[in-house]
């Protein structure tokens, strides 16, 4: 009913997240875990099917994906995360949905 006990867990897991960052290693081994889910669902035609179609429609060609991951920094991570997850930018909303008739 009170998203504020909610509110106020994920904004302090959010505050600890930024303060402590994100470390080269987990970085390198995020990049290499989505490289290698990639290779996982190109094995499968309907897979690389869709994969291919949602690429291509936010304009990525599915072969460059490989070379955006590769080229990723983190530092340009880290910067993306500040942005996202700036909770002093007054962009952040709480609420309670419930199913519709409770």
């Amino acid at each position: 009913d009170d998203p504020g006990p909610f509110e106020d867990r994920l904004t302090k897991g959010i505050r600890a997240v930024r303060k402590r960052g994100i470390r080269r290693r987990d970085f390198e081994r995020i990049k290499r875990k989505l490289l290698g889910r990639l290779l996982q669902r190109l094995d499968d035609a309907e897979s690389a099917a869709w994969l291919a179609w949602t690429y291509a429609a936010v304009g990525v060609d599915l072969l460059d994906f490989p070379k955006l991951i590769r080229r990723a920094t983190l530092t340009a991570c880290r910067e993306r995360l500040d942005e996202h997850l700036d909770l002093d930018a007054g962009r952040t909303a709480f609420a309670v949905v419930r199913p519709e008739g409770e």
